[in-house]
């Protein structure tokens, strides 16, 4: 529902606007925030406590490398959740064993063999990597409606 929630509040927003929620682990609400007209883009807050933190992919895109870099450097965070406009859900979850920092030097080795402009190359590798990531404790789930 909390997703559903999400995509509310930018429904009549300009087209690409981000939100951006946050919920500790009984799902009760800590923070959100949307982007502006200016930027349309949301960045977050880093949480204290353990939570869940939900944004929504205007673009329907798969994670960005920037989402798990702040998913992997917030220990808190125990999972990252993004929803498509199309309703497509994906999230990564956090295991209590997960080796984070050398899923990051994956992550990081991985994406330095893309060129730093070919966004269709970027999503390709963002989809490989995610499948790798079970390898290192963190779950990688994705729903299309």
């Amino acid at each position: 529902e909390a997703h559903k929630d999400l995509l509310r509040i930018v429904q009549d927003k300009p087209l690409g606007t981000e939100a951006i929620a946050y919920y500790d682990m009984q799902g009760n609400p800590l923070y959100s925030s949307m982007g502006d007209a200016a930027g349309l883009t949301v960045s977050g807050k880093r949480q204290q406590v353990p939570h869940i933190t939900i944004h929504n992919h205007p673009d329907n895109s798969v994670f960005s490398p920037r989402d798990i870099r702040v998913f992997a450097r917030n220990p808190n965070m125990w999972a990252l959740t993004a929803v498509g406009h199309d309703g497509s859900i994906q999230a990564l979850e956090r295991t209590p064993f997960a080796d984070v920092d050398g899923f990051m030097q994956y992550i990081k080795h991985e994406i330095d063999r893309v060129h730093p402009n070919s966004a269709d190359a970027l999503i390709v590798l963002m989809e490989s990597v995610m499948k790798e990531a079970e390898k290192y404790g963190v779950y990688f789930y994705r729903n299309r409606p």
